[in-house]
């Protein structure tokens, strides 16, 4: 969290803020989400995340990057130019707004019609529409190898409700932040129910996985090859065509533990198969040593 404190007449103020993604509660998340897109077109914008983030409201923030507000209530040079700094670095602390999330954190539950405002009509949907969905842990810590297949292909064609409908579903009754389990006949009814999710939501929702695939990336390379300019189209991934082909392989053909590779956690799964990967092209280097002698 970031502190500042700021004398206005005398009076001492202070605004505390989040420093992080992760510090963000689920409203601030979404409401942020809102403004992330207008920032680098409109930089303005960040003034509405200094009230939206810190609480702070136009006048007083007036005291941080008016000029000539602080000309006419009569302050010294040099606490001018100190206040003004004050605000510049304020803005400076932001930065992580365009920045990807390094923990990956995912709204940890909701209802269809949170975060939407402003109509009767909304508030009587809310009363009508009590279910709660959980999702999964940050950085799909939680979640099982076919979570992930599915919900990756969803991600790579733009299909943000179906993502949602994979990732997030009814609460468990005995724990009302647990998911149930994933269950495929219900994916395609519920990502119909999901298309009435408010945009920022799903865009929070997308940003958590886009934040994911980076970290997976990092910890395992040879599942996640970084592309570099000197790839080509014919220089591709070293898993197959899909995930569904790499769960094939993993279960060394045999179709019958496919669905065990499935129900595997995602980062055992990702763990082993980045072993494989490098195993195979460890062959690969002695085989072409062998060539050469």
């Amino acid at each position: 969290m970031n502190t500042l404190e700021l004398y206005i007449k005398g009076k001492l103020h202070r605004f505390s803020g989040p420093s992080s993604w992760s510090e963000l509660s689920n409203q601030q998340a979404v409401s942020l989400m809102r403004l992330r897109a207008q920032v680098q077109t409109k930089p303005e914008t960040l003034f509405v995340a200094i009230k939206l983030l810190y609480g702070m409201n136009h006048r007083q923030q007036q005291w941080l990057f008016d000029e000539r507000f602080l000309r006419r209530k009569k302050l010294d040079e040099e606490s001018i130019l100190l206040t003004l700094d004050m605000g510049q670095q304020l803005l400076d602390s932001l930065d992580w707004i365009g920045q990807d999330d390094s923990a990956a954190s995912f709204p940890a539950s909701f209802q269809l019609y949170d975060y939407q405002f402003g109509t009767p009509r909304i508030w009587l949907k809310r009363l009508l529409h009590k279910q709660r969905y959980a999702g999964p842990k940050a950085a799909l810590s939680s979640c099982t190898f076919a979570e992930f297949m599915f919900a990756d292909k969803a991600f790579r064609e733009g299909k943000l409700a179906l993502m949602a409908a994979i990732l997030y579903r009814p609460v468990l009754i005995d724990a009302p932040e647990e998911p149930q389990p994933l269950d495929r006949d219900g994916i395609e009814a519920r990502a119909r129910l999901f298309a009435r999710l408010d945009a920022a939501l799903l865009e929070r929702i997308a940003f958590a996985y886009g934040s994911t695939l980076l970290l997976l990336q990092r910890s395992f390379g040879l599942v996640f090859p970084q592309k570099t300019e000197s790839d080509t189209t014919a220089k591709k991934s070293k898993k197959a065509g899909n995930w569904l082909d790499v769960a094939i392989g993993m279960a060394k053909l045999d179709v019958t533990k496919v669905a065990l590779v499935e129900k595997t956690n995602l980062y055992l799964a990702l763990k082993v198969l980045n072993e494989q990967l490098w195993q195979a092209e460890e062959m690969e280097r002695q085989l072409e040593k062998m060539k050469t002698k």
